[in-house]
């Protein structure tokens, strides 16, 4: 979905990453997906909560732990931004469960540079607003690459969760980690872990296999 290339910077190396890691995320349709989610106890109230709003609306649509590991399929469509002059080369990744008519997100692709650092944008459509989540690229060991929401000390970088109205926007207390490394078997795995408040509340794995 990006040449990561352009993410380059002093700290971090696009050629360094491992060979599948850059497959998938430049050309993430080549992939099928099979995803397992795991709430904490913390989280069982919050859990309830999200699983009814995002069933209602189709976003976000994490499965709830009595559920296995569940396939997914996805196609990338691109969407008509006529009211943003700065970026009108937009595009919505769609993934939907194979079992049933259910999606499990719509995910609107871009990126921002900012003080010569470039940041990856996803912003999830919901009711009369977006939340958007905006990542900083770093390197991972073995060749695995991070993508954080988590803000750095001092007030640096773009990094975060915005809930975004029609007028102004507001950072959320929700951060996000993703983790795309390749295990001692060979194959692609993604760990995204989500904190709200600073306690952790949900990990999903994803296997990410080649068709």
């Amino acid at each position: 979905m990006h040449n990561l290339d352009k993410f380059a910077r002093n700290d971090f190396i696009p050629a360094l990453l491992h060979p599948k890691v850059r497959s998938f995320l430049e050309n993430t349709l080549l992939y099928d997906i099979a995803i397992h989610a795991h709430w904490t106890k913390a989280a069982w109230l919050f859990e309830k909560f999200h699983k009814a709003w995002s069933k209602k609306i189709q976003q976000t649509n994490v499965p709830s732990p009595s559920e296995k590991v569940k396939c997914m399929e996805s196609e990338i469509v691109s969407v008509i931004n006529n009211e943003q002059y700065w970026n009108k080369r937009l595009h919505a990744w769609i993934c939907s469960y194979k079992d049933s008519d259910e999606t499990f997100f719509v995910g609107i692709y871009t990126d921002h540079k900012q003080d010569d650092e470039r940041y990856l944008n996803i912003t999830y459509p919901i009711n009369k607003a977006n939340r958007a989540t905006v990542y900083r690229l770093e390197h991972g060991i073995d060749g695995a690459l991070q993508l954080t929401s988590i803000p750095r000390g001092g007030g640096m970088g773009d990094e975060g969760n915005f809930l975004m109205l029609k007028n102004f926007s507001i950072r959320l207390p929700l951060n996000e980690h993703f983790l795309i490394w390749v295990d001692d078997y060979g194959r692609l795995q993604v760990t995204h872990r989500f904190w709200f408040f600073g306690v952790k509340i949900l990990s999903i794995e994803f296997e990410m296999i080649a068709k």
